[in-house]
């Protein structure tokens, strides 16, 4: 459920969420894989800050499986911090922090050191 004040607020994110899908199911269709593990992240995140639950986990998902295929650890790892943030929404802290972790662990032996601070204090925030 998308909620905003304003009616152009309302279109401007349906549009979103109408574009990115369309490149979501191109990118598939096309045999991209990376870039439909990020649009996949993208619109998971976005579904999960409208409160849609259900819909962020079906993308964050896909992301992490697409990902993992393309053998993209920093996205991979990206896909993993989402779905523990989607975990805490859902009121599942032991699941939040697992996927967290398992973030944080796959950024470290990437070398991603840009995001793993990010996810670092977000796991901080989970543990207080």
């Amino acid at each position: 459920s998308i909620e905003n004040n304003s009616p152009a607020a309302n279109d401007k994110q349906l549009n979103q969420f109408e574009e990115l899908q369309t490149s979501y199911t191109a990118h598939l269709q096309q045999g991209d894989n990376v870039k439909a593990a990020i649009v996949a992240k993208s619109l998971g995140s976005l579904y999960r800050k409208q409160g849609d639950l259900q819909q962020a986990q079906t993308y964050l998902l896909s992301s992490l499986e697409l990902s993992r295929k393309s053998h993209l650890p920093e996205y991979e790892a990206e896909a993993l911090g989402e779905l523990g943030l989607l975990a805490h929404d859902n009121g599942n802290q032991a699941s939040a922090r697992e996927y967290i972790s398992s973030c944080i662990e796959l950024l470290r032996k990437s070398g991603a050191t840009t995001s793993l601070r990010r996810w670092e204090k977000q796991l901080a925030r989970l543990q207080n």
